[in-house]
This record gives C-alpha cells, sequence and structure tokens, in this order.
C-alpha cells in the first residue's frame, strides 16, 4: 500500500513541476529554458510570478507531502 502512494505522490509532485515549466514557458522560452534546465532558477521564477504559479508550488508540495508519509507508513 506505501509503495502506491509513493507512486501517487511521485505522479502528483510531476504534475506539479511540469505545470509551473508551463507557466514558466508562457511567460517567456528565456524562463521557460532556464527553470528546465537550471533547476534552482525555478524557485527564483515561483518568487517572481507567486501569484501566477502558486497553485503549481502547491500541488508539487502536495506530492512531495504524500511521497514523505508513504514513506514513513513503510518503515
Amino acid at each position: 500500500m506505501a509503495e502506491v502512494s509513493l507512486y501517487v505522490g511521485t505522479l502528483i509532485a510531476v504534475v506539479g513541476i511540469v505545470q509551473l515549466l508551463i507557466k514558466a514557458f508562457r511567460e517567456s522560452a528565456l524562463w521557460g529554458f532556464a527553470c528546465l534546465i537550471i533547476i534552482p532558477l525555478s524557485i527564483l521564477f515561483l518568487a517572481y510570478h507567486w501569484d501566477e504559479a502558486k497553485a503549481q508550488f502547491f500541488i508539487k508540495i502536495s506530492g512531495i507531502a504524500v511521497m514523505v508519509t508513504a514513506v514513513m507508513i513503510s518503515q
């Protein structure tokens, strides 16, 4: 059961990451490629465009929380 939760959490986190990349590319190609190639720049993008990107951030955090919970349950 914990393994399924781990996969679900990973899927949720990946959806949030992909949506954040889509937001970055819609802002500009430079932001998109920067967030894709240099991962820490997505934090900078999030800080500058919080109003537009906060939903994707919370989706990603929710997925990470599900993954952490699954790991804690499995031990």
